[in-house]
């Protein structure tokens, strides 16, 4: 197959035959000289949720695009309809949309006809001859991606969403309403370790109920608003069409419209939605006079040709996910984390299970020989370094090391002074003098705090209590709005979580001219009395550091060094798209006093404009506090998938890099993309079937890290249930000199600072520091904060 693979390919570029299209991971790096693997730290050897896949190193393959007119919408009729012609095509993978791959080469230009059984309307298919692929081209790992999501129908999986689910695997949540549907997410790409197969364990939640269901309970429960009441409890949800599993968030409900109203298709001709889902996927809709959902499609789906707004029917529709009033609902959590939450051993017999499903179906194994493409048996192995532990350093030079199998050192600073404390001599409680079982709590509040923040070095003098008579939310922002000049901070205890309630008291607090530090607390939560100590700690330290206390810190050898931290959030305005970008950046040795900024942005221009600008304001505030610059910035960026890093790179990274340049040339500049939400996991092997999470401050900087980028994973945290959660770092530029050592020791040293959890966190603090700022300024100010709140840590 080698030699007349060779042989059209060669005829192929004699004819200048069309150009294939590129499926690659940006190769971005230009550091690709400077070795990413490090040495500190003990040696430990853990398995991955990968498998090899095993490939004929000669193998070709002929890529054709797929047309069919007029136009079908329904992947299962899609596929359907090649299948018809399997005998023409002979050995293929078809990915239900526009992509054909087959082993043998066919004309150029080839035509098909079919006819849909729906209707019997004649359907023409075009067949175009692309490209050929081989093993060294990048579109091979799209083609065997789309093997294996094919190998997942072949075993009775659904596609739902991006993921596809095992129907025989759901547990049903009767007294709930709710099905826990388990399915597997799988990729394939080429890693420092070859090409392998990475496999995951997926959870979807599905209401048992259709949003049709739904509709009529809400207008059984009121019929004068159930319009009103409809649209608060749908909109916004997610709803799964089983008929395509695809799924769509609902924007609307239009009661005007039902399923005998027509719409114009692509070819211009209109129809009913009752004859057209009796056309394509042979359904009859059952109500006629229900309303339709309007939901809104992603960017994957308008790419794929979908309009921006979808019509829906809702007997056709279920919701996923969970409602607010579900999320609340303390034993649904309870039995949702008894269902998905994973631990180790579980997850690893899930991948062979998997696996060994592959190996024994006759025909994904037929296909797959067919092919030439075989998994190997066995999980991943990988060699790790387990990071050494970290001296936290408190007053007076009082240090000790966080080791071990400890969630967090709360215990070990519990009777120690900060390292920089502040006193806090004049401050006010604001609350509802409406809820009398609260005032006598309010006492015992200030004195329980004033006793745990004694040992800290936190003096706290006695609050003063401004009551208001009832607990309107206009109540609460006239005596804010009230608020006399002179107190440090200013504590807010709330009746309940009532969120307009608030948004409005951060706003009258941090947006206006008389801006003031405040705490918000709810009353049930002080309410706990057998908890009281363990919260009044938690909230001394949150006033202590909005205020400019540093609770501990660390020795980080840099001198001059500047740390950034940047992540956007979509805005929660009303009928405004816009994202909220929150950025950060370190102004002491220590790197825990910060300048902070949010801002608003139409599109990733703008974004990439502000960035630039944020930072010039940021090395402004860095000189006025140290009386010169920094000799490095390492730029922490979060919120950034894997299809953006190209536009990351070519628009921030190379505008940060020239004006920090006409500021000062001598400045090293280190861009790093941290990514949270990753498939990768990793475990440690203690018995023949038995295996556990990592250690805290493991690093994984090889044969499961991509090919030609300089990226590695860090297990920052201990969980005491389930699977811990690696976070990925890529550094996407790097002038300065230092060795992957040097970049991961400063990763793993930054999860230990941020000042709300007395224990290290899945990212570096300044990005957990951004993503706070933008959320609070995303969901709660919708608009700038004031400026003189921008070297304080308000946003705890």
């Amino acid at each position: 197959m080698a030699e007349e693979s060779d042989l059209n390919r060669k005829a192929i570029v004699e004819r200048g035959r069309g150009r294939p299209r590129i499926f690659s991971r940006p190769r971005i790096n230009i550091n690709l000289d400077k070795s990413k693997i490090g040495t500190e730290g003990r040696k430990v050897n853990l398995i991955t949720n990968f498998f090899r896949i095993i490939l004929d190193e000669n193998a070709a393959f002929f890529h054709y695009n797929v047309m069919f007119t007029p136009d079908i919408d329904s992947m299962k009729m899609r596929r359907s309809m090649i299948d018809e012609h399997r005998e023409q095509l002979g050995i293929y993978e078809y990915d239900g949309a526009s992509d054909l791959m087959m082993i043998k080469s066919l004309d150029d230009e080839i035509s098909f006809e079919s006819t849909r059984k729906t209707d019997n309307a004649n359907i023409r298919i075009d067949v175009k001859f692309q490209s050929i692929i081989t093993l060294k081209m990048p579109e091979m790992f799209r083609f065997l991606n789309i093997q294996f999501r094919n190998n997942l129908k072949s075993l009775g999986y659904k596609l739902i969403g991006r993921n596809f689910f095992d129907p025989d695997s759901r547990t049903l949540l009767n007294t709930h309403k709710l099905e826990i549907w388990r399915g597997i997410m799988t990729a394939i790409n080429e890693y420092d370790g070859g090409p392998l197969l990475m496999t995951e364990t997926r959870h979807r939640v599905v209401r048992v109920e259709t949003v049709y269901d739904i509709l009529r309970k809400i207008y059984a429960r009121d019929a004068e608003t159930f319009q009103e009441n409809a649209r608060r409890e749908l909109v916004g949800n997610i709803v799964l069409t089983k008929y395509i599993h695809r799924t769509y968030k609902i924007e609307d409900i239009d009661f005007e419209q039902n399923p005998l109203n027509h719409f114009q298709r692509r070819e211009g001709d209109t129809i009913s939605y009752k004859d057209y889902y009796k056309e394509q996927y042979n359904i009859t809709i059952k109500d006629e006079r229900q309303p339709l959902i309007i939901c809104a499609t992603n960017a994957r789906q308008s790419r794929a040709g979908l309009s921006s707004k979808v019509y829906l029917v809702p007997e056709l529709c279920f919701l996923t996910g969970l409602t607010d009033s579900l999320k609340s609902d303390q034993r649904l959590r309870v039995d949702l984390i008894a269902a998905t939450r994973l631990a180790p051993t579980q997850r690893v017999e899930n991948h062979l299970q998997f696996c060994e499903k592959l190996r024994t179906n006759v025909d994904i194994v037929t296909k797959m020989t067919d092919w030439n493409v075989n998994v190997d048996d066995h999980l991943v192995h990988v060699p790790a370094r387990v990071l050494n532990g970290e001296e936290i350093v408190l007053s007076n030079d009082f240090k000790f090391t966080f080791d071990g199998g400890d969630a967090d050192f709360l215990k070990f600073i519990r009777d120690k002074k900060m390292k920089t404390p502040v006193s806090i001599s004049k401050w006010a409680i604001i609350m509802s003098s409406k809820d009398t079982a609260l005032n006598h709590i309010v006492d015992q509040f200030a004195a329980t705090l004033r006793y745990v923040c004694e040992p800290f070095g936190v003096h706290i003098g006695r609050p003063d209590v401004r009551m208001i008579n009832d607990e309107r939310t206009a109540s609460f922002a006239s005596i804010c709005s009230r608020v006399p000049d002179g107190y440090q901070i200013v504590v807010a205890i709330l009746p309940n979580s009532n969120s307009q309630r608030y948004n409005t008291i951060k706003q009258i607090f941090y947006c206006t001219n008389r801006p003031f530090v405040s705490q918000v607390i709810l009353a049930n939560t002080l309410k706990k009395s057998h908890m009281l100590q363990s919260i009044c700690t938690k909230v001394g330290i949150q006033m202590a550091c909005k205020l400019g206390a540093e609770p501990w810190v660390l020795n980080i050898p840099p001198q001059n060094l500047m740390v950034i931290g940047y992540d956007l959030h979509l805005a929660m305005t009303p009928g405004v798209d816009q994202f909220v970008t929150g950025f950060v950046c370190s102004l002491n040795q220590t790197l825990t006093k910060y300048y902070s900024h949010a801002s608003f942005h139409a599109n990733d221009e703008q974004i990439s404009i502000n960035f630039v600008r944020s930072i010039e304001e940021g090395l402004r505030k860095y000189f006025e506090f140290n009386k010169r610059l920094p000799n490095q910035i390492v730029i922490y960026r979060d919120g950034v998938s894997e299809g953006q890093l190209q536009h990351v790179y070519d628009y921030e990274v190379k505008r940060i890099e020239a004006r920090v340049r006409e500021i000062n040339p001598k400045i090293q500049i280190t861009f790093i993309i941290v990514k949270k939400r990753i498939s990768t996991k990793f475990y440690l092997q203690v018995g023949s079937h038995q295996f556990n999470n990592p250690a805290r401050g493991t690093i994984v900087d090889n044969t499961v890290t991509c090919k030609d980028q300089y990226d590695f994973y860090l297990v920052s945290q201990s969980v005491r249930q389930g699977t811990v959660a690696p976070t990925k770092y890529n550094v996407i530029f790097d002038t300065t000199h230092w060795t992957a050592n040097h970049q991961q020791l400063l990763a793993y040293k930054l999860t230990h600072l941020y000042y709300n959890w007395p224990g290290t966190i899945r990212v570096p603090a300044p990005c957990q520091y951004a993503h706070k700022l933008a959320y609070l300024t995303a969901t709660s100010l919708h608009r700038g904060f004031n400026h003189s709140l921008s070297t304080s840590l308000f946003y705890l």
